[in-house]
């Protein structure tokens, strides 16, 4: 598959945003087009903040690919799993509930 940064690099503008997600690969992408949303499934190498991919997320809705819901799951190691990144695994649970 090809990388987050190779697929939609162009559409964010924050630098460090993608630099924290650029070499991400993605494993899957599903276009809801009735539902104009956008879900990105990417494995990366390293732990990924969950700010800098809400982030990611709002740059790709503000952006010109015309969708109203964007959705990155992140997939990451478990070795690069650490307790102080709790705070970011509720967070994301948040964002469904």
């Amino acid at each position: 598959m090809k990388s987050f940064g190779s697929l939609f690099g162009n559409y964010i503008c924050d630098s460090k945003s993608i630099q924290d997600i650029i070499d991400g690969e993605i494993i899957s992408i599903n276009i809801d087009k009735p539902n104009s949303k956008l879900d990105i499934t990417v494995a990366f190498p390293h732990f990924v903040e969950r700010r800098m991919i809400f982030n990611a997320e709002k740059q790709l809705i503000k952006s010109d690919l015309n969708v109203d819901i964007v959705n990155i799951f992140p997939r990451f190691k478990s070795s690069e799993f650490k307790p102080e990144y709790c705070y970011d695994i509720i967070e994301r649970l948040g964002k469904f509930h």
